[in-house]
Protein backbone atom coordinates (compact mmCIF):
# COMPACT_ATOMS: atom_id res chain seq x y z
CA UNK A 1 0.00 0.00 0.00
CA UNK A 2 1.55 3.20 -0.72
CA UNK A 3 0.86 6.07 1.99
CA UNK A 4 -1.63 9.16 1.24
CA UNK A 5 -0.52 12.15 -0.37
CA UNK A 6 -0.34 15.13 2.33
CA UNK A 7 -0.49 18.19 0.27
CA UNK A 8 -2.72 19.59 -2.14
CA UNK A 9 0.16 19.87 -4.80
CA UNK A 10 1.02 15.88 -4.24
CA UNK A 11 -3.13 14.90 -3.77
CA UNK A 12 -3.14 17.01 -7.22
CA UNK A 13 -0.04 15.36 -9.09
CA UNK A 14 -1.02 11.73 -7.69
CA UNK A 15 -4.80 11.77 -8.84
CA UNK A 16 -3.91 13.64 -11.90
CA UNK A 17 -1.53 11.06 -13.29
CA UNK A 18 -3.88 8.32 -12.41
CA UNK A 19 -6.80 9.95 -14.43
CA UNK A 20 -4.17 11.11 -16.60
CA UNK A 21 -4.00 6.80 -17.31
CA UNK A 22 -7.42 6.76 -18.24
CA UNK A 23 -7.09 9.90 -20.81
CA UNK A 24 -3.89 8.10 -22.53
CA UNK A 25 -5.48 4.39 -22.60
CA UNK A 26 -8.96 6.15 -24.44
CA UNK A 27 -9.11 5.21 -28.07
CA UNK A 28 -10.78 7.42 -30.52
CA UNK A 29 -13.98 5.51 -30.12
CA UNK A 30 -13.68 5.81 -26.36
CA UNK A 31 -14.60 9.33 -26.39
CA UNK A 32 -18.35 9.16 -27.13
CA UNK A 33 -19.41 6.41 -25.06
CA UNK A 34 -21.50 6.91 -22.41
CA UNK A 35 -20.38 7.67 -18.78
CA UNK A 36 -22.72 6.60 -15.80
CA UNK A 37 -23.19 10.49 -15.44
CA UNK A 38 -27.31 10.38 -17.73
CA UNK A 39 -26.07 12.34 -21.08
CA UNK A 40 -22.64 12.32 -19.98
CA UNK A 41 -19.58 10.88 -23.04
CA UNK A 42 -16.51 10.17 -21.48
CA UNK A 43 -15.41 13.39 -23.54
CA UNK A 44 -18.17 15.46 -21.36
CA UNK A 45 -15.89 14.02 -18.28
CA UNK A 46 -12.68 15.54 -19.55
CA UNK A 47 -14.36 18.76 -20.71
CA UNK A 48 -16.07 19.00 -17.63
CA UNK A 49 -12.87 18.52 -15.67
CA UNK A 50 -11.03 21.33 -17.97
CA UNK A 51 -13.70 23.78 -17.92
CA UNK A 52 -15.30 24.29 -15.04
CA UNK A 53 -11.78 24.49 -12.63
CA UNK A 54 -10.88 27.66 -14.94
CA UNK A 55 -13.85 29.49 -14.33
CA UNK A 56 -13.67 28.86 -10.52
CA UNK A 57 -9.80 29.52 -10.41
CA UNK A 58 -10.80 33.15 -11.83
CA UNK A 59 -12.22 33.84 -7.85
CA UNK A 60 -8.55 34.12 -7.24
CA UNK A 61 -7.93 35.94 -9.89
CA UNK A 62 -6.14 33.29 -11.89
CA UNK A 63 -7.47 33.73 -15.15
CA UNK A 64 -6.25 30.25 -17.64
CA UNK A 65 -7.30 30.64 -21.25
CA UNK A 66 -9.92 28.25 -23.04
CA UNK A 67 -8.63 24.86 -24.04
CA UNK A 68 -10.31 22.69 -26.93
CA UNK A 69 -10.82 19.58 -25.27
CA UNK A 70 -12.74 18.31 -27.97
CA UNK A 71 -10.57 18.69 -30.59
CA UNK A 72 -7.59 17.02 -28.95
CA UNK A 73 -8.86 15.69 -25.48
CA UNK A 74 -5.91 14.30 -24.46
CA UNK A 75 -3.28 17.69 -25.21
CA UNK A 76 -6.19 19.58 -23.98
CA UNK A 77 -6.38 16.89 -20.32
CA UNK A 78 -2.23 17.50 -19.94
CA UNK A 79 -2.08 21.29 -20.28
CA UNK A 80 -4.56 21.33 -18.30
CA UNK A 81 -2.77 19.15 -15.11
CA UNK A 82 0.20 21.21 -15.72
CA UNK A 83 -1.32 24.72 -15.12
CA UNK A 84 -3.82 23.42 -12.07
CA UNK A 85 -0.11 22.01 -10.63
CA UNK A 86 1.80 25.14 -11.20
CA UNK A 87 -1.10 26.79 -8.93
CA UNK A 88 -0.70 24.19 -6.35
CA UNK A 89 2.79 23.79 -6.69
CA UNK A 90 3.52 27.65 -5.85
CA UNK A 91 0.06 28.95 -4.54
CA UNK A 92 1.76 32.71 -3.94
CA UNK A 93 -0.53 33.60 -1.02
CA UNK A 94 -3.80 34.08 -3.20
CA UNK A 95 -7.28 33.34 -1.89
CA UNK A 96 -9.53 32.12 -4.03
CA UNK A 97 -13.06 34.29 -2.74
CA UNK A 98 -16.93 32.51 -4.13
CA UNK A 99 -19.81 33.58 -2.52
CA UNK A 100 -20.67 29.13 -2.30
CA UNK A 101 -17.59 28.59 -0.72
CA UNK A 102 -16.00 31.39 1.21
CA UNK A 103 -12.91 32.59 1.52
CA UNK A 104 -9.93 29.57 1.05
CA UNK A 105 -6.49 29.76 -0.02
CA UNK A 106 -6.21 28.35 -3.52
CA UNK A 107 -4.87 25.67 -3.04
CA UNK A 108 -6.90 24.29 -0.37
CA UNK A 109 -9.78 25.16 -2.80
CA UNK A 110 -8.40 23.34 -5.49
CA UNK A 111 -7.93 20.37 -3.32
CA UNK A 112 -11.47 20.66 -1.87
CA UNK A 113 -13.13 20.82 -4.85
CA UNK A 114 -11.26 20.15 -7.88
CA UNK A 115 -9.05 17.32 -6.86
CA UNK A 116 -11.93 15.98 -5.06
CA UNK A 117 -13.86 16.14 -8.35
CA UNK A 118 -11.08 15.17 -10.72
CA UNK A 119 -10.84 12.06 -8.52
CA UNK A 120 -14.28 10.98 -8.38
CA UNK A 121 -14.66 11.45 -12.26
CA UNK A 122 -11.57 8.41 -12.14
CA UNK A 123 -14.68 6.08 -11.41
CA UNK A 124 -16.75 6.90 -14.33
CA UNK A 125 -13.48 7.24 -17.26
CA UNK A 126 -13.22 3.21 -16.18
CA UNK A 127 -16.68 2.55 -16.77
CA UNK A 128 -16.37 3.82 -20.24
CA UNK A 129 -12.71 3.05 -21.46
CA UNK A 130 -10.79 -0.43 -21.46
CA UNK A 131 -9.08 0.74 -18.43
CA UNK A 132 -10.17 -0.50 -15.11
CA UNK A 133 -9.13 0.79 -11.66
CA UNK A 134 -11.23 0.00 -7.98
CA UNK A 135 -10.88 2.02 -5.03
CA UNK A 136 -10.33 1.20 -1.72
CA UNK A 137 -13.07 1.98 0.92
CA UNK A 138 -10.32 3.93 3.48
CA UNK A 139 -8.95 5.72 0.80
CA UNK A 140 -12.28 7.13 -0.61
CA UNK A 141 -13.69 7.92 2.85
CA UNK A 142 -11.71 11.35 3.41
CA UNK A 143 -12.64 12.41 -0.30
CA UNK A 144 -16.26 10.90 -0.22
CA UNK A 145 -17.71 12.67 2.62
CA UNK A 146 -17.65 16.51 1.80
CA UNK A 147 -18.97 15.97 -1.53
CA UNK A 148 -21.96 13.30 -0.79
CA UNK A 149 -23.12 16.55 1.61
CA UNK A 150 -22.32 19.27 -0.90
CA UNK A 151 -22.76 18.55 -4.17
CA UNK A 152 -25.31 20.90 -4.85
CA UNK A 153 -23.97 23.74 -3.50
CA UNK A 154 -20.03 22.71 -5.00
CA UNK A 155 -21.84 22.43 -8.65
CA UNK A 156 -23.55 26.02 -8.45
CA UNK A 157 -19.88 27.47 -7.02
CA UNK A 158 -18.28 25.79 -9.95
CA UNK A 159 -20.95 27.22 -12.84
CA UNK A 160 -20.84 23.58 -14.01
CA UNK A 161 -23.73 21.99 -14.91
CA UNK A 162 -26.76 20.30 -12.67
CA UNK A 163 -25.68 18.21 -9.83
CA UNK A 164 -25.71 14.71 -10.30
CA UNK A 165 -27.12 11.95 -7.72
CA UNK A 166 -24.38 10.88 -5.03
CA UNK A 167 -23.96 6.80 -5.33
CA UNK A 168 -25.15 5.33 -1.94
CA UNK A 169 -21.67 4.21 -0.94
CA UNK A 170 -18.04 5.32 -2.14
CA UNK A 171 -16.51 3.46 -4.64
CA UNK A 172 -13.09 0.86 -4.24
CA UNK A 173 -10.23 2.78 -4.90
CA UNK A 174 -6.55 0.33 -4.68
CA UNK A 175 -3.35 2.47 -4.86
Amino acid sequence: MTSTPTSPARQHAYDAARFTELVESASTGDWARPSPIAEWTALDIVKHLVEWPREFLKGAGIDLPALDVEDDPAAAWTQHVADIQAIVDDPAGRVLSNPHTGNKPVDEAIDQFYTADLWMHSWDSPRHSAASWTWARSAARPRWRPWSRSSRRCATAANSVPPWPSPPTPPRRTN
